[in-house]
């Protein structure tokens, strides 16, 4: 799968699981898409061939009716002149800060400059061999890619800016009333956004730190260039000029161990003991065009051994590594979404076992229930509703519905006139979870306390609000649903989004 075919793919995932575009979109135009995917790559094609596949047909179909589509996916997210750019800015970085430090006429035997970059960059290499990655924290980088995402301005609706990223991009500038008006686009870019934003970040360290070594290479190329330049035409004088070294044995002694590399590879020899001394005792200065020319070639030597050279390996590194990660986009297919397309390709039924707590549905709510389910999941499908667990039978495994090795989702069913309980409501979930090995999606039917105190009154707003707090608490978004009448399209869109983001087998 490319970069391409996975953003593509994300952005179908959106659509689908947000419910976006209204009517656009219809449960015909997935089955077509589906059709069409395994006819063009088979039953037995890749996961990831097959995913791709459905997703270009289902774009083919959508971006006709809906120009956000072909905007979003008009967006260059990678351009090679970066690196160019990169280039240029670390070349003039490096000329102007020898020229700021730098001095035309002395060659300084301790040159700040010089050492202040190799250990910089000594440092650099230290954290990316200890940490097996950029230097930088996984948080920055986050940040970075999303502020370098230009589909992170659904985070931002409602607001009166958007990201960077989107300034440059006027294909979607058009597109920003709109977005912002809309809430079920909002819903799918801002679904979007966040599943780009994860599922790129590799390829955004990669491209980052592409970007950081190509600067750091024309750094130290444009403080060498920027040195030779200043001894063109210059009598250069060798200099001692430093308060920290003082003493001449010390200084050959730093010199030495620093110079360690360029020594080895010129074959030159640092002058002795008595040299440094005369040289200090000179005040400092000794007038010898080739004595100094010889220090600027080790400095110069230093700079290509410590910085420049593997400055650029690293460069050239993510250079291939970026390229790769565009190439074969690592995308996880790992969830309920992706899992639920792959068994339209294999033709296999889904599974589902619904199972109440502290509640008895009547047939009516029941049917009700398993036709919600069946719209949700868009495909063959065999529900089943266990047998109650009576309030407190968590802790009775004989009370219990024995786990099926076949089930692809579950459900569990509450009524919103129970006060939910961590110890009661809390452990059954848990419980049940544990025995099926699935992450189980909350309904609360709320259809005996509509009949009681009536819909949006005081205490079924109340009541609403303590189920939904007590699902947060387990990380968990709630469907509440009315089991008297069919359920609504807005009903089937919530629960085909959960049970797609709950990790079904």
């Amino acid at each position: 799968m490319t970069e391409h075919d996975a953003l593509k793919v994300l952005l179908v995932r959106s659509i689908e699981t947000q419910g976006g575009f209204g009517n656009q979109l219809q449960d015909a135009d997935k089955q077509m898409a589906t059709r069409m995917a395994i006819e063009q790559v088979g039953k037995d094609a890749a996961p990831d061939a097959f995913i791709a596949a459905r997703a270009t047909a289902l774009i083919g179909q959508l971006a006709p009716k809906e120009p956000l589509i072909e905007a979003i996916l008009a967006v260059r997210l990678w351009r090679s002149a970066w690196i160019w750019a990169s280039v240029a800015v670390g070349l003039v970085l490096g000329v102007g800060t020898s020229e700021l430090f730098g001095e035309d006429d002395r060659q300084n035997i301790v040159d700040l400059l010089p050492w202040l970059v190799i250990l910089w960059n000594l440092a650099v290499y230290v954290a990316l061999i200890a940490g097996k990655h950029m230097p930088l924290r996984p948080g920055f980088i986050e940040r970075l890619a999303r502020w370098a995402n230009p589909w992170s301005l659904a985070a931002m609706t409602g607001k009166r800016h958007g990201s960077p990223a989107f300034l440059f991009h006027p294909r979607l500038r058009p597109l920003i009333r709109r977005i912002r008006s809309s809430t079920e686009l909002a819903a799918v870019l801002r679904d979007f956004g966040r599943a780009w934003t994860s599922a790129c970040l590799p390829m955004v360290t990669a491209r980052t730190a592409l970007l950081l070594h190509a600067a750091s290479f024309a750094f130290v190329i444009g403080v060498i260039v920027s040195m030779y330049a200043n001894a063109w035409g210059n009598d250069l004088a060798l200099v001692w000029e430093s308060s920290i070294v003082t003493s001449p044995g010390a200084a050959r002694l730093l010199l030495s161990v620093l110079f360690a590399p360029a020594l080895y590879v010129t074959g030159f020899a640092l002058p002795d003991t008595s040299w440094f001394a005369a040289l200090r005792e000179s005040a400092g200065s000794v007038s010898t065009v080739e004595a100094a020319m010889d220090w600027l070639y080790l400095y110069v030597v230093s700079l290509l051994l410590l910085v420049a050279i593997p400055r650029m390996l690293l460069a050239l590194w993510n250079v291939w590594r970026s390229r790769r990660l565009s190439c074969r986009f690592p995308l996880s297919l790992d969830d309920g979404y992706f899992r639920s397309l792959l068994r339209a390709q294999r033709d296999v039924t889904a599974n589902v076992r619904i199972v109440p707590y502290a509640c008895e549905p009547a047939e009516a709510a029941t049917d009700s229930l398993e036709g919600l389910v069946g719209a949700a999941i868009g495909g063959p499908a065999v529900v089943n509703v266990e047998t109650p667990v009576p309030f407190g039978g968590e802790d009775e495994p004989a009370l219990l519905p024995a786990p099926h090795a076949d089930t692809t989702h579950l459900l569990v069913l509450f009524d919103l006139g129970a006060t939910p309980e961590e110890e009661n409501h809390g452990a059954f979930i848990k419980t049940i979870e544990d025995r099926s090995a699935l992450r189980a999606v909350l309904v609360v039917n709320e259809s005996g306390f509509i009949r009681r105190f009536g819909a949006n009154s005081s205490r079924h707003l109340a009541r609403r609000e303590a189920w939904a707090t007590f699902a947060s608490s387990l990380g968990r978004v709630p469907l509440f649903v009315s089991l008297d009448a069919r359920p609504s399209s807005d009903a089937v869109r919530e629960l085909r989004s959960l049970v797609y983001t709950s990790g079904g087998a």
